[in-house]
């Protein structure tokens, strides 16, 4: 067994790899090698070979330079190995691994392949195998006929199509957080056969959308939604918190949490957000959807909105509301037991009735505390709320 070092100097004729004056026993090309490498060779491209021969088998294979692409197929009976800005273009037959930025560009691994750092495989490329990645590793639509298993702790703007060509089981080890940021930048896959082994979270930002499946618990901020249009089936199987502007108009199966000006469904456009869980309404925040649970009014947040002509319909709370603070119920139904605090009273009397409160209509109300507690508030009374 020998190393050995490929690097064309200007010496050499060509820089085939049959080419004796291309290979070196030394990283600094110093000594010549006195034989072409063979099969229980380890060797290093410190430049770009071509081959104008047979395929070559060696021990291992190491691409050590940056911008070297390996343009023919190799054999290695252990690992060949891409480092710096290097490319497989090829076929390697036997495992590799990637690091730094170096990337399976359009090329084949018969075998199992591990990507570190910023390394990946591209769309066009395969692995006949299983894959690991770590830190940044990343699969890009690439066709993988094993398992994929990433220890990644972030994966940024990555659609669901780079997900798509792996046929076994995708697996994540690490806490991981998937961000969205930007319009168009948009998740429409599904998660439901991932296996995650550790803390998992999905960020939508700027107008970014969950329009598919995701399990796990999301946050949503500046104009980002959960809904999709066409289907209207955009699920969170888990919490979500929706802050600024964001919204949602499809489902969430957990928890959520409104804050600042967030929404759930908007009444405008005639789309119900439902959530199956509790939700808290916070800051100014309103309800124009369905919730399934009970519901928490604070600050200055609300079911229905107020004023706005062109709403069809308030929000719906099958269970229990607390309406605390300045909150208020308009054009909303509440189906269990409404809680009003005595502020909430007032702004919810003064919303709907005026300052008469003459077409006020409540049925069997209790006065405790000073505020109001009412069981049901039935949406099609006089002015559509109690």
């Amino acid at each position: 067994m020998a190393t050995l070092y490929f690097f064309n100097t200007l010496n050499a004729p060509d820089t085939d790899w049959y080419t004796l004056e291309n290979w070196w026993t030394d990283v600094g090309s110093t000594t010549q090698a006195s034989g072409l490498p063979i099969s229980t060779d380890d060797i290093f491209l410190l430049s770009m070979p071509s081959n104008s021969g047979s395929e070559p088998t060696v021990n291992s294979l190491t691409v050590d330079a940056p911008l070297v692409f390996l343009i023919f197929p190799v054999t290695v009976t252990t690992t060949a190995t891409f480092n710096y800005t290097s490319e497989n273009r090829s076929t390697i037959t036997g495992d590799a691994i990637f690091n730094t930025s170096s990337v399976n560009y359009g090329g084949t691994v018969m075998g199992d392949a591990t990507f570190n750092n910023n390394s990946y495989a591209d769309a066009v490329s395969t692995i006949s195998g299983n894959v690991t990645l770590n830190d940044n590793g990343l699969i890009l639509a690439a066709t993988v006929t094993g398992n994929a298993t990433f220890n990644n702790s972030e994966i940024t703007n990555i659609l669901a199509a780079a997900f798509s060509n792996i046929d076994g089981t995708i697996t994540f080890n690490n806490p991981i957080v998937f961000t969205f940021s930007g319009e168009g930048t948009n998740w429409d896959g599904s998660s439901n056969t991932w296996i995650f082994n550790d803390t998992h979270e999905w960020v939508f930002n700027s107008g970014a959308s969950n329009l598919g499946y995701i399990n796990g618990n999301a946050t949503f901020y500046n104009n980002s939604r959960n809904f999709n249009l066409q289907s209207r089936d955009a699920t969170v199987d888990g919490d979500a918190v929706f802050n600024d502007n964001s919204w949602n108009g499809d489902t969430i199966i957990g928890n959520a949490t409104f804050n600042d000006s967030a929404k759930n469904g908007d009444g405008n456009l005639g789309y119900i957000g439902t959530v199956q869980g509790n939700t808290t309404f916070n800051n100014s925040s309103h309800n124009n959807g369905s919730i399934t649970g009970n519901a928490t009014f604070n600050d200055n947040a609300s079911n229905g909105l107020y004023p706005d002509p062109t709403l069809i319909y308030g929000g719906i709370v099958n269970g229990d509301a607390y309406f605390n603070d300045s909150s208020y119920n308009y054009l909303g139904s509440v189906s269990g037991t409404a809680r009003f605090s005595k502020l909430a009273t007032e702004v919810t009397l003064r919303y709907n009735c005026g300052l008469s409160g003459e077409n006020f209509v409540i049925d069997n109300p209790q006065i405790v505390g000073g505020g109001l507690v009412v069981t049901g508030i039935n949406e099609s009374s006089i002015l559509g709320i109690l």
